[in-house]
């Protein structure tokens, strides 16, 4: 895949995330791969991104990834965004041979998931000593997690 527009994907959902986060509250980045079935096809690459706000309104989720959709109409375009983050980040999903999906997490806030081929290689990939434990985040919130 392209990792300049894969990164814009997470970028988008990262600063979606800290948008609507309550300050001071955890944007979680979670990424794994899930092997493949006994076909012999790759597995897929599930990253996730949660954070601790509101979660989407029930009436915007069939719609999250349209263009110009947002959560909240009511906000002005400069408070939140042109609509156009998570239609990307879908289509940049689907240019990979994936998909992009949004939900409210049970424990609250808003999650979404992008799931892509995975690429074929190792059965087992080696996870690193510190593969779970928190990392600071790029847009300073310093809660942000990554892991599997």
């Amino acid at each position: 895949g392209d990792p300049d527009l894969l990164r814009q994907a997470v970028d988008n959902l990262l600063a979606n995330g800290v948008r609507h986060a309550p300050p001071g509250s955890a944007v979680e980045l979670r990424g794994h791969r899930a092997p493949g079935r006994a076909d012999g096809s790759p597995g897929v690459v599930v990253v996730r991104v949660r954070d601790h706000g509101a979660g989407f309104p029930a009436a915007f989720l069939p719609h999250a990834f349209e263009r110009f959709r947002r959560a909240d109409a009511a906000r002005a375009r400069d408070d939140g965004g042109a609509g156009l983050g998570l239609s990307i980040v879908a289509a940049i999903a689907a240019a990979h041979g994936g998909t992009a999906e949004a939900a409210n997490d049970p424990g609250g806030g808003a999650v979404v998931t992008i799931i892509l081929p995975a690429a074929p290689g190792p059965a087992t990939a080696r996870r690193r000593p510190d593969h779970d434990r928190a990392r600071p985040s790029p847009f300073g919130l310093g809660g942000s997690t990554a892991g599997g």
